[in-house]
C-alpha cells in the first residue's frame, strides 16, 4: 500500500526501559504491548483531517500493516523498531518490516535545532501539545506495582483498571497527534538523503550491538565490590558510623570535627579540596574514600550487565543520532563518550591479571589503586562479535586541523601536512626553546608538549587566560598560573592571527545574516542566511546547521553593554529550552565540529561500503569490525581520504586491529 503510517506504542515491562534501553527492553519476555496508536497518510498528502486509530492486543492485526511497503514514522522511532522486530513479529504475528522503512520525526526535529523531547518540541512549534498526564499513566500502567490492601495485584490491567487504560489509550492517540503536528511544522519533511542513510546505519549498528565480555566484567565487579567493602569499613571507623553515601552526615562530620565546610561532595569540589596543602590527614582520607567509591567509571560495570542481551551478551543502542546541534552522535546507557582517560596503556598481561588476581590488595600493590585500575579496564570489556576483529582508529587533532583549514592558517596547515608535531611547534613558541629540544621522554619535555597541546586544542575557540588556566588545573597541572596563561594566550593569538580574525569574521557574518533577511553571506566555504525564524549555516558538505529564532541583543557584561547574538536551544546543563548566547569563538567551534563530524560520517559510510561493520564512535574514533585482521591499511586509507568538498583539509587517521577496545 502506497502510504505512510505514523505509530506509537505503549508497553508494559518488567525491566526498566530507561536503564536497559529500547532493545534489551523489547526482547525481554516480561515486556508486553498495551496499545498501538497510528494514523495513515496516503501518498504524502496531509491536507485535511487525519484519522487516528488504536489497536489493542485483544483485536486482530490492523490490515493496513499487512503488505505495507511505505514509511513507518514515529518519535524516537528506534523504540518502535525494536518493539516491532523483537516483540510484535515473533510473539504477536505482526508482519516483518524492512529497517529501511523506518523514519524518525525526532531525528528531523534534531536536525533543525528543535528539542528531542516531544513535549518540548510540541510546545516550541506551538502545535498539538503532548499530554502531561502521560507520565503518571506510564508510572501506573507500564511498570510493576506494589500490591496493597486496596489493590492486591502486581500489575494493572484493562480488567482491574479499565478507566486508567481508557486514559492511556487516549494519551497514546494524543502522542501520535502531537508527533504529526510537530512533523508538519518542520521546515522540511525529510532528512537529506545522506543524513537519512547516516541515521539508518546507526539504526543498523543499534540492532547489531556491541559484544561485552561479561565474565571479565563480573571479575572487575568482584574486585570493585571487595574494595568498596574495605573502604566503607574504614570510612565507618573514621566517621563513627557514617557511610560514604550519607552526604549530609559526611559534610556535617567534616564541619563539626575539622571545620571543613564544603558546598557539596561532588567530584570537582572534592578534587579542589584535596589539592590544598593545608588539608589535615583525616578529612583528606574521608574525601579520598568518598571520591574513590563514587567514581562514575566503575558504575559502568553495572550498566554493562544490566543492558547486555541474555541471548548474545550484546549491548544495543548505545549511540544517539544528532545528539548535539552540530550533528555529533551522543552516548547513552553505558555512555562511552565519557570513559575515564585511563592511568596506563592496557596490555595482554593486564587483561590476564584480572582473571588471576583474587583480592583488591593485589591490585593496589601492582597498580596503585583498584578503582583507577578498574576505570582503565572499562574499555577492554567491549569485544568484537565471535570470529570478528575490532578496527579502531581515530582522527589526529581533527578539530585543530579544522580550525586552521577554515581560517586559512597556512603555516599550521603546512605543519600538519608535513607530519610535524604541531603541539611541539606551539610549545616551542610558548617556552622559547627549539622544536628539536622538546623530548617527551623527559618530564620537562612532556609537560612542555602537554601545554602546547592544550593550547592548540583549546585556544582555537577563543578561550581566554582564566579558562586556559582552569583547564590545566582540571587535568592536574595546578602549577599553571594566570600570568603564564596570559602569555600562552597572547603568543597563540599573535602567531595564529588568521584564526583570531576568523572569530570576528564569524560574528560579523552571523550578525549580517540576522539583520538582512534572505541574503546569503559567506564565511569561507560556509554559506549563512536567515529568514527571521531560522538562521541556516550551510556547510561545505551541503548539510545545514539550523539556529532557531536568532537575534541580536545588548548584553550587560563586566566591561559594559555588549552586542550579542542569541538563539533558542536546549541548555546542555539544565536541558531546558532557553536562550543560548553565541560569540565568534563559539560559532567557529560549532562550524568546525560540524565539519569534522561530516568528514567522520562520510568516511564511516565509505567503510560500510567496503564491507566493514560499523559499531560505534567515541568522539573522533570510529570503531568497526570485520572478519579478518589484515585490512588495517585499507581501513586507515579510507578514513584518511579527504572529501572533495574539503579540499586541502589535512585529514589523518591512526589506529589498530584488536580483540578488545583499548585506549
Amino acid at each position: 500500500m502506497d502510504c505512510e503510517i505514523t505509530i506509537d506504542f505503549e508497553t508494559y515491562g518488567e525491566v526498566d526501559l530507561m536503564k536497559v534501553g529500547a532493545f534489551r527492553y523489547a526482547e525481554d519476555l516480561g515486556t508486553y504491548p498495551l496499545c498501538l496508536a497510528y494514523s495513515v497518510t496516503q501518498n504524502g498528502n496531509r491536507a485535511g483531517e487525519e484519522e487516528f486509530l488504536l489497536w489493542t492486543p485483544d483485536h486482530p492485526i490492523p490490515s493496513v500493516f499487512c503488505g505495507h511497503t511505505g514509511a513507518l514514522r514515529g518519535w524516537n522511532v528506534t523504540f518502535e523498531a525494536a518493539i516491532w522486530e523483537f516483540l510484535m513479529v515473533p510473539r504477536y504475528g505482526f508482519p516483518p518490516m524492512r529497517r529501511t522503512q523506518w523514519r524518525d520525526t525526532m531525528a528531523i526535529a534534531s536536525y533543525f535545532g528543535f528539542p528531542k523531547s516531544l513535549e518540548q518540541a510540541a510546545a516550541v512549534v506551538g502545535t498539538e501539545p503532548k499530554d502531561k498526564r502521560g507520565r503518571q499513566l506510564i508510572g501506573l500502567l507500564c511498570k510493576p506495582c506494589k500490591p496493597s490492601k486496596n489493590f492486591p495485584y502486581t500489575r494493572r490491567t484493562p480488567a482491574n483498571s479499565p478507566e486508567l487504560f481508557d486514559e492511556l489509550y487516549e494519551y497514546c492517540l494524543q502522542d501520535v497527534r502531537a508527533e504529526t503536528s510537530v512533523y508538519n511544522a518542520m521546515p522540511k519533511k525529510e532528512l537529506p538523503p545522506q543524513e537519512q542513510r547516516i541515521w539508518y546505519e546507526n539504526l543498523e549498528a543499534g540492532f547489531r550491538g556491541v559484544k561485552v565480555d561479561l565474565e571479565f566484567v563480573n571479575k572487575l565487579k568482584d574486585l570493585r565490590d571487595a574494595k568498596n567493602d574495605v573502604l566503607v569499613k574504614e570510612f565507618l571507623e573514621i566517621t563513627d558510623g557514617v557511610t560514604p553515601t550519607q552526604l549530609v552526615a559526611t559534610r556535617d562530620f567534616l564541619v563539626e570535627k575539622f571545620g571543613l565546610d564544603l558546598p557539596n561532595l561532588q567530584a570537582e569540589t572534592i578534587q579542589s579540596a584535596l589539592a590544598s596543602d593545608t588539608l589535615e590527614d583525616t578529612p583528606r582520607r574521608v574525601l579520598e574514600i568518598r571520591d574513590s567509591i563514587s567514581k562514575v567509571a566503575v558504575k559502568k560495570l553495572d550498566a554493562m550487565v544490566r543492558c547486555a542481551s541474555p541471548e548474545d551478551d550484546c549491548i544495543r543502542g548505545m549511540l544517539v543520532y544528532y545528539g548535539a546541534g552540530t550533528g555529533r552522535f551522543a552516548g547513552q546507557l553505558v555512555q562511552l563518550q565519557n570513559l575515564a582517560r585511563g592511568s596506563f596503556k592496557v596490555k595482554d598481561e593486564d587483561i590476564q591479571f584480572v582473571y588471576d588476581v583474587d583480592s583488591p590488595q593485589g591490585v593496589d600493590l601492582l597498580y596503585g589503586d583498584t578503582h583507577d585500575f578498574i576505570s582503565t579496564m572499562i574499555r577492554p570489556c567491549l569485544i568484537p562479535h565471535d570470529g570478528k576483529y575490532f578496527y579502531d582508529a581515530d582522527y589526529s587533532a581533527i578539530e585543530a586541523r579544522g580550525v586552521a583549514w577554515l581560517a586559512g592558517q597556512e603555516d599550521m596547515l603546512k605543519n600538519f601536512r608535513k607530519g610535524r608535531d604541531v603541539y611541539k611547534v606551539e610549545a616551542s613558541r610558548i617556552y622559547g626553546v627549539p622544536y628539536e629540544s622538546i623530548d617527551e621522554k623527559t618530564q620537562e619535555g612532556w609537560l612542555q608538549r602537554w601545554v602546547g597541546k592544550t593550547a592548540v586544542l583549546g585556544l582555537g575557540y577563543q578561550m581566554g587566560p582564566d579558562r586556559f588556566m582552569g583547564t590545566c588545573h582540571d587535568y592536574g597541572q595546578k602549577h599553571i598560573t594566570l600570568a603564564f596563561s596570559k602569555q600562552v594566550v597572547a603568543a597563540y593569538r599573535e602567531a595564529n592571527y588568521k584564526i583570531k580574525e576568523l572569530w570576528y569574521q564569524a560574528f560579523d557574518v552571523f550578525k549580517f545574516a540576522i539583520q538582512h533577511r534572505n541574503k546569503i553571506v559567506s564565511l569561507g566555504p560556509v554559506k549563512v542566511s536567515s529568514n527571521g525564524r531560522y538562521l541556516f549555516a550551510k556547510l561545505p558538505s551541503g548539510r545545514t546547521i539550523t539556529y532557531v529564532m536568532p537575534q541580536m541583543y545588548m548584553a550587560d557584561k563586566s566591561w559594559g553593554p555588549t552586542e550579542q547574538i542569541r538563539y533558542k536551544g536546549i541548555d546542555s546543563k539544565t536541558y531546558k529550552w532557553t536562550w543560548i548566547d553565541l560569540y565568534g569563538g563559539k560559532i567557529v567551534e560549532n562550524l568546525v565540529q560540524a565539519i569534522a563530524r561530516d568528514i567522520m560520517c562520510e568516511r564511516t559510510l565509505a567503510l560500510i561500503d567496503h564491507g566493514f561493520e560499523f559499531l560505534f564512535t567515541v568522539h573522533d574514533q570510529i570503531i568497526c569490525q570485520a572478519d579478518t585482521d589484515d585490512r588495517l591499511d585499507e581501513y586507515l586509507y579510507i578514513m584518511s581520504e579527504c572529501p572533495d568538498w574539503a579540499e586541502g583539509f589535512p585529514v589523518k587517521a591512526e589506529g589498530k586491529v584488536c580483540q578488545r577496545f583499548t585506549k
